[in-house]
């Protein structure tokens, strides 16, 4: 299945300097630096090359809510808070809304809103991840 994940330039740019993941489980160490370069590149690589893989970046002017959300076809959509480490004693949280047409109209709301108006162009996000290469590079 086709997968599209758009993410926020400022989280990459986290991951890029610090090697750890919006969603970086707390026992988890953070990635190296050549490890994060090596995790980008191929991120870019298969935003290339590979048709049934698309990422986006939204756009600077776009002020996304500090949530993750995920729909999982057949299954339902997840919402949870970033930066919240997968610890679960502490603040994590998620939900997951079974309900299939919520599922479907989050789905149009993403391909007919989201990816119409509110992400950077295939040049200009290729060119981001060309600038978090390099971040990752000299951090």
């Amino acid at each position: 299945r086709p997968t599209h994940t758009i993410f926020s330039k400022q989280a990459m740019a986290h991951f890029a300097k610090t090697g750890r993941q919006s969603d970086h489980f707390f026992a988890m160490r953070p990635f190296t630096r050549e490890e994060r370069v090596a995790v980008l590149t191929h991120l870019k690589a298969q935003n290339e090359q590979n048709p049934y893989f698309s990422i986006y970046f939204f756009k600077p002017e776009y002020h996304q809510p500090r949530t993750e959300i995920c729909l999982y076809e057949g299954a339902g959509t997840m919402l949870t808070v970033a930066d919240t480490d997968y610890d679960l004693s502490g603040a994590h949280s998620e939900v997951l809304i079974t309900q299939t047409e919520f599922s479907r109209k989050y789905k149009a709301f993403f391909i007919h809103d989201l990816l119409e108006s509110k992400v950077l162009s295939p040049a200009e996000t290729q060119k981001t991840f060309e600038d978090l290469i390099e971040i990752a590079r000299n951090a």
